[in-house]
């Protein structure tokens, strides 16, 4: 018996495994898609160097789901296999796995290339939210502790200002002194926070078009990987949108040229999470809408900027300055989007 089957029949499924294809496709956790004689799972070895307490990762994704079910919502779900006398996680030689029911007929995209994909995407996250508004934030851990959270990030950015390499500090001060241009987009999120009528809500927090299932007609059909789901607030996933999709080449470009903000892409989004959302959003979230895209796009590229300053503590580089040419591209585009604010907004 190999070690997936192993893993299988301690969640209490005995049919033998009849194929295992890996999934991880350079994600955080280790993922396979298990198929066996009768059904086929999604099978993941945590990463705890990032997710430090899986089991609030669990109960927060148990209490969605327990949420939903209690709601008979249809909409699809990636709902969790529960282990044995161990809640729904298993620990197996020093590792943390889970287990997964598969969503038959969905596949997930790497790229936005037209507004209607944005806007069943935009739409998706906004109906998961929607379908959570009635649940109450406070049942939910925190599983990344001040994750969005600018004001937190701003002050990491000038402690590395203070305490950075020098060289480093040298080569990025172009850098810094345009991201400093942009300082007011704290000042902006500091009111948004301390605002009465911006509500906290359960936000997905990694809106990227990978976490999105659609169906063979490219509609939308679920919303995936929910280690990130906690209280959060709308910008967060509106903005994380707005940063990844609106450019057609991402993060990792290092010609700058290539940037673009896409009005029609802006448009789909838009419409797609106010066909779920606009109803619940205050009036005066409403009107942080156009912000949230500057805040994510600038709390980014700070990130980028202060783990470039700090040795690459956090994100590591794949080659020499990774992280400079990281945050130079949030920070153009960035500039794109405010350059653009009248026509989008």
């Amino acid at each position: 018996m190999n070690d997936k089957a192993i893993i299988l029949q301690a969640f209490g499924i005995g049919s033998p495994v009849l194929t295992t294809a890996s999934l991880s496709n350079g994600l955080i956790h280790g993922t396979w898609l298990i198929t066996t004689a009768e059904n086929k799972y999604v099978l993941q070895q945590l990463n705890t160097s990032i997710f430090t307490n899986p089991q609030a990762v669990a109960e927060n994704i148990r209490s969605i789901s327990d949420h939903l079910s209690s709601k008979k919502i249809t909409q699809p779900f990636l709902q969790p296999v529960a282990a044995p006398d161990n809640g729904d996680l298993l620990q197996l030689n020093g590792q943390v796995y889970r287990l997964f029911h598969f969503i038959h007929g969905g596949h997930s995209l790497n790229s936005i290339d037209t507004p209607e994909q944005a806007y069943e995407a935009a739409r998706q996250f906004g109906l998961f939210t929607r379908q959570l508004h009635d649940m109450n934030v406070d049942q939910l851990h925190i599983t990344l502790p001040l994750f969005h959270d600018l004001g937190h990030r701003c002050e990491v950015f000038r402690n590395a200002l203070r305490e950075g390499d020098s060289a480093r500090l040298a080569k990025a001060s172009s850098l810094i002194a345009a991201l400093q241009q942009h300082s007011d987009i704290e000042q902006q999120y500091h009111a948004f926070v301390a605002n009465p009528a911006c509500l906290l809500r359960v936000t997905h927090h990694d809106t990227k078009i990978s976490n999105v299932l659609l169906d063979e007609q490219g509609k939308g059909l679920a919303v995936i990987d929910l280690d990130t789901v906690m209280p959060g607030y709308f910008i967060s996933d509106l903005g994380d949108m707005f940063r990844t999709y609106l450019s057609p080449a991402g993060e990792e470009e290092r010609d700058l040229d290539k940037l673009a903000v896409r009005p029609d892409v802006y448009k789909g989004i838009v419409q797609g999470y106010l066909a779920e959302m606009g109803n619940l959003l205050t009036p005066t979230e409403h009107g942080y809408i156009y912000f949230a895209g500057r805040f994510m796009l600038y709390m980014q590229a700070i990130r980028f900027l202060t783990d470039y300053l700090l040795n690459d503590r956090y994100y590591g580089e794949k080659y020499p300055h990774h992280n400079y040419h990281r945050a130079a591209n949030q920070l153009r585009l960035l500039e794109l989007y405010t350059e653009r604010e009248s026509e989008l907004q």
